[in-house]
C-alpha cells in the first residue's frame, strides 16, 4: 500500500529534526477516508507523537509527556470506536517500540535509554478486532506470560488461518492459548540486559556480567 497522502493535514508538532508531526486522530481519519473497504490491505503506522524532543507548533520548549499520552489514548479510543460503529472489520495491533524512561535509576537519569532496562523495554501490547458482533461489557483478556513479537505474529497467523471474521463468535481463550513465550532479554549495540532468577543483570560492551544496581 502506498504512503498515505499528508498534503491536506496540518502539523500539530515538529520533531527534534524539525520534521512535521501530525495528530494521530487526523491521520486515523485520513486513513479511513482513503480505504477501499472492498479489498484486504495491511497498513503499518509509525507514530512518534510521544517521542522525546517534540515541540507544539507555535509554543516554546518541549511538549509535556502526560498530555500527549492522554491525547494519544483519546485518539486511539476514538479510532477504535469509529471502526466499530461503522462495522469495519479491522485487526488493530498496537506495539510500542520502547518506554519513555520517565524515571531514572542508579545507572542513568530520566530520559536516557542507553541501557535497555526492564522499566524501559517492558511495554504493553494491545490487540483489538473491530467490527465484531459481541457484548459491550466483554472483558479484555490479559496475557501475563513474557511475550514478544513471536506471540504477536503467532496471533496474527491464527487470525488468518481461522478466518476470524467468518466465525459466529470468537473464542478468545482458545485463540490466545499457548502463545510463544520469550525471555525478557534486551540489547543494543553495546549493552545486554537479562534476568537471572528475577534479578536483572547487565553486560556492558567489553565487560563481564554484573547485577544491575537497584
Amino acid at each position: 500500500m502506498p504512503m498515505l497522502p499528508q498534503d491536506s493535514l496540518k502539523p500539530q508538532m515538529t520533531a527534534f529534526d524539525d520534521s512535521p508531526i501530525y495528530r494521530d486522530r487526523d491521520m486515523f481519519d485520513e486513513w479511513i477516508a482513503q480505504q477501499d473497504w472492498d479489498k484486504s490491505t495491511a497498513t503499518f503506522y509509525n507514530t512518534v507523537t510521544l517521542h522525546d524532543g517534540n515541540r507544539i507548533v507555535g509554543e516554546k520548549g518541549f511538549a509535556d509527556y502526560e498530555p500527549l499520552l492522554q491525547q494519544l489514548f483519546d485518539d486511539l479510543l476514538a479510532f477504535l470506536k469509529r471502526l466499530d460503529s461503522e462495522g469495519r472489520q479491522v485487526a488493530v495491533l498496537i506495539v510500542p517500540e520502547h518506554g519513555a524512561a520517565l524515571s531514572g535509576d542508579k545507572m542513568q537519569f530520566a530520559g536516557m535509554r542507553e541501557i535497555p532496562t526492564p522499566s524501559i523495554t517492558h511495554v504493553p501490547v494491545g490487540v483489538k478486532l473491530t467490527g465484531l458482533e459481541q457484548s459491550d461489557d466483554e472483558s479484555p483478556i490479559h496475557i501475563e506470560a513474557p511475550s514478544s513479537y513471536l506471540a504477536v505474529s503467532e496471533l496474527v497467523e491464527r487470525f488468518l488461518e481461522q478466518d476470524i471474521y467468518a466465525q459466529q463468535e470468537v473464542d478468545w481463550e482458545a485463540l490466545t492459548a499457548d502463545l510463544p513465550t520469550t525471555k525478557p532479554v534486551s540489547a543494543n549495540e553495546g549493552v545486554v540486559v537479562m534476568p537471572v532468577n528475577e534479578t536483572p543483570y547487565i553486560r556492558l560492551k567489553g565487560d563481564g556480567w554484573m547485577a544491575y544496581p537497584q
